[in-house]
């Protein structure tokens, strides 16, 4: 099928009561697809690091990272991502990190967004309800965002 075909089963679909909300998880589901071929695209490849690396730079340099881990919540919070946001700090990283003490409300999304602004690394962890979240999915549109502006050395794992 050719993209014309593709925009207009797109259409279809859309006044057929697809919500906006459905296209949006798609929209940005396609574009954590593309990160890998994204990734290989960029001329530098210091942007590619495996975080062991970055581990043992920090130490030795000293620096401090500011790190945003993007998670659901429910799914991963007192597992996977807990797990994770200790082993960051124990690397002498600083994290941003969800534990669930943040007020609920308007405040939150801006706090949310101003972490991901000043971030230089992205850790999205993907999980069974992942994109079923419209906070995780507008997360995820803003880390491609600030990634793609590229000010700085960012980082995407």
């Amino acid at each position: 099928m050719n993209d014309r075909g593709r925009d207009t089963t797109t259409q279809r679909r859309l006044s057929h009561g697809e919500t906006a909300r459905a296209k949006k998880m798609r929209d940005g589901m396609k574009a954590l697809c593309e990160i890998p071929k994204r990734l290989k695209e960029k001329e530098d490849v210091s942007e590619r690091v495996i975080l062991p690396k970055l581990f043992d730079r920090s130490k030795s340099l000293q620096i401090f990272y500011s790190t945003f881990i993007s998670f659901r919540g429910s799914d991963t919070r007192c597992g996977f991502s807990g797990f994770l946001n200790k082993y960051l700090i124990d690397g002498g990283f600083g994290t941003f990190f969800d534990d669930g003490e943040i007020e609920i409300g308007t405040q939150i999304r801006v706090k949310i967004l101003k972490a991901i602004e000043d971030s230089k690394i992205f850790i999205p962890v993907l999980s069974e309800n992942y994109a079923s979240s419209s906070a995780c999915l507008d997360e995820l549109v803003k880390i491609l965002e600030e990634f793609e502006k590229g000010n700085g050395r960012r980082f995407f794992l």
